[in-house]
């Protein structure tokens, strides 16, 4: 949703859950603000409370492997026809583990002799996985996103389309965020007052 007009200082104030609020001080308007479910690691296979997987090694020279995963995908690396590397690898989310593993250099997974994988959907994992499902805010400007966070859900903002209240007046301050809110009648009145005293004193 769009926020805010040209020529406005829009302020996003977010929350994540009961987390402390959040200020996020935009130079300009208008601005779009975007909310949502945090992209994720799983696959469509993904299943917190874990389940047993079962596949066969290349030649079976490890023989049946069998795991207990919450995830697993299937990759077919083709690095040659005559490449003993080329053929399909798996990766899996652990019991207790919220992402796939980051593989070093020329690492695939776990070589398998073929994609086919047996489930057992009665083994599950000693203790379910903790739902680490995250929500997100986004603020953008012309399509080009200025500011991301993501945190535990739910998600809430307000906009705020000029740094000071009505009734206020923004004035600059040499400490953060670099401005402060001044009552604008209190201001008047005190410009009033030094005006009539100058006046006084030059006889007006």
């Amino acid at each position: 949703m769009t926020y805010c007009n040209t020529g406005d200082k829009p302020k996003v104030t977010y929350r994540f859950n009961n987390g402390s609020p959040v200020d996020v001080q935009m130079q300009s308007g208008p601005i779009d603000v975007q909310t949502g479910t945090a992209p994720n690691d799983h696959t469509s296979n993904y299943n917190g409370d874990g389940y047993q997987i079962t596949f066969n090694s290349p030649q079976a020279l490890n023989g049946t492997i069998s795991l207990t995963v919450v995830d697993y995908k299937v990759d077919y690396v083709n690095k040659g026809e005559f490449d003993s590397g080329t053929g399909y690898y798996l990766q899996y989310i652990g019991c207790g583990d919220t992402k796939f593993p980051t593989l070093s250099s020329g690492v695939n997974g776990i070589k398998m002799s073929s994609p086919n994988v047996n489930i057992n959907a009665s083994a599950k994992c000693p203790v379910p996985n903790k739902d680490d499902e995250k929500c997100e805010i986004k603020i953008l400007s012309d399509g080009a996103v200025l500011f991301r966070a993501e945190g535990e859900c739910p998600v809430s903002f307000t906009v705020a389309c000029n740094r000071c209240p009505v009734g206020t007046c923004e004035c600059k301050s040499d400490s953060y965020p670099g401005y402060c809110c001044n009552d604008c009648a209190s201001t008047a009145s005190k410009l009033r007052a030094i005006a009539s005293e100058l006046r006084s004193k030059n006889g007006g």
